[in-house]
């Protein structure tokens, strides 16, 4: 029995308020433990697709340049203020001209291409497909 002081207080409202209290903690318990699983699952895959490469550079790029020497195989492009740039012709790079595919006798000094590859490690372009414009 309380002391007479103090009255318990078995009301309906006192009731209603704990359970929403109760309710209210649960519902930020599971927020919570979602949001660490949400996290959790976030750190392994991006662990994941470092460890593979995933995030590696994926996108080629393109390189533009006068062609100032054609070799058997490859030839040199200069860009605006570049450097000269080796770009290999591999079995599976097409070379166009306009929406012709052409091949690579088609290549002439002094012309100008459109390389779309990526970089191997000497620092070549391996070409997917070079575009050739002509001289201005």
């Amino acid at each position: 029995m309380p002391p007479v002081d103090q009255k318990a207080d078995y009301s309906v409202r006192a009731g209603k308020a704990r359970n929403r209290t109760r309710f209210f903690m649960r519902a930020v318990l599971v927020f919570a433990g979602l949001l660490c699983v949400v996290a959790a699952a976030n750190l392994v895959l991006y662990t994941l697709g470092f460890s593979v490469g995933f995030f590696e550079r994926w996108a080629e790029a393109q390189y533009f340049g006068r062609i100032v020497a054609v070799q058997e195989g490859s030839f040199e492009i200069v860009g605006q203020g570049t450097a000269p740039l080796t770009v290999l012709i591999v079995p599976t790079t097409q070379i166009r001209r306009g929406r012709d595919g052409v091949g690579f006798k088609d290549l002439r000094i002094g012309f100008y291409a459109v390389v779309v590859g990526s970089e191997n490690a000497a620092g070549q372009i391996e070409a997917r497909v070079v575009r050739i414009l002509n001289s201005r």
